[in-house]
């Protein structure tokens, strides 16, 4: 029997360094609505799910014909609000698609999900090389190493030499994803604000999958242009 896997994506407006960034427009769509389609894109995807606090993202959704569950809560990170929604679902396989990828490809995705045809892996996430036109001394971009087995042993926003470009999906066994929000944050996760770090301190693997995709996460208005003139190339935005 084919792995059902689900998708949510979990989109909050009053995100920390860009607030309301995925209701931004970007090619006359708000941000959230274009990682929804990649999402529907994917051929591993049973279905996808949109775990938001916001009415705005909801009537976004909707209005699309996409799920929406609301989750009004307060969590301490987009994984934790994607445990909260994955409640009850009929899932072998939850992935988590952040609310900020606009451009990502949707084989990333499908190669997250196939990840969880090795019985050994209890989580997982993409890596790219860096792209040629993002500075790894960025610290809003995030870094991770990789050791000679295909598991991620570093992940940080500060530069290092011989890392990926880590990519904002991250893709779980149901049970491990209750654990993760059954579970403090440690003090990796909170001096580096990473959420998967959670999962290193409590000792569960992370296996990355390396793919060719250069998308980047909308984390600044700088990056916020970069989608805008890559998604409908032409004059950059004075709004950023």
């Amino acid at each position: 029997m084919p792995m059902r896997a689900v998708a949510i994506i979990p989109a909050r407006v009053g995100s920390t360094r860009f607030p309301g960034k995925v209701l931004a427009a970007v090619d006359g769509r708000p941000l959230v609505v274009h990682v929804w389609e990649r999402a529907c894109e994917a051929s591993l995807i049973s279905e996808v799910v949109v775990a938001t606090d916001s009415p705005e993202v909801a009537e976004a959704i909707s209005a699309r014909g996409g799920r929406v569950v609301m989750s009004s809560g307060t969590y301490e990170t987009g994984t934790d609000r994607v445990a909260s929604a994955a409640l009850g679902l009929d899932a072998d396989v939850v992935v988590n698609v952040q609310a900020d990828n606009g451009d990502l490809n949707p084989s990333t995705i499908d190669a997250v999900v196939a990840m969880f045809r090795r019985p050994e892996v209890l989580a997982a996430t993409p890596v790219s090389e860096f792209p040629s036109d993002q500075s790894v001394s960025d610290l809003s971009k995030v870094k991770a190493r990789v050791d000679a087995n295909g598991v991620a042993s570093v992940f940080t926003r500060q530069s290092i030499s011989d890392g990926y470009l880590h990519i904002g999906v991250y893709g779980f066994r149901p049970e491990v994803l209750q654990r993760y929000a059954s579970w403090e944050r440690g003090r990796l996760e909170l001096a580096e604000q990473l959420e998967q770090l959670r999962l290193l301190e409590n000792g569960v693997p992370i296996h990355a999958v390396v793919v060719d995709d250069d998308t980047v996460g909308v984390d600044t208005l700088t990056d916020m242009n970069h989608l805008l003139n890559k998604l409908s190339p032409g004059p950059m935005d004075p709004r950023f």
